[in-house]
């Protein structure tokens, strides 16, 4: 396999609408990061994309009604997959950032 380049990270984000996509690659650019983002929304897709492809992390946004953050960790970890799993939440989220702690984020912001 060919080495990234510096600061290239392939990285995966679920959240309920594309909106947050250009969002995420516009300040990972403003940051200085290069990164190749992809959407995704419903689980089929999520196993799928977590199957085919290798990734660097999952950011997974609180509020996606058929994947919250504990799903999300549950199918990486079902999957063997050694990815981390960055939850993003609103103010107000505190019940979906309870139950993801539970489940094993360490983090969140």
């Amino acid at each position: 396999m060919a080495a990234r380049p510096k600061n290239r990270y392939r990285l995966l984000l679920v959240d309920a609408t594309e909106e947050g996509l250009a969002a995420l690659r516009q300040a990972l650019t403003r940051s200085g990061f290069r990164a190749e983002v992809e959407w995704v929304a419903a689980p089929t897709a999520l196993k799928t994309i977590l199957g085919e492809q290798q990734w660097d992390a999952v950011i997974c946004a609180c509020g996606v009604p058929s994947l919250s953050p504990r799903s999300v960790l549950a199918l990486v970890r079902r999957m063997d997959v050694d990815l981390p799993c960055l939850v993003l939440a609103d103010s107000g989220r505190e019940r979906s950032v309870l139950s993801a702690i539970k489940a094993g984020v360490l983090e969140m912001s």
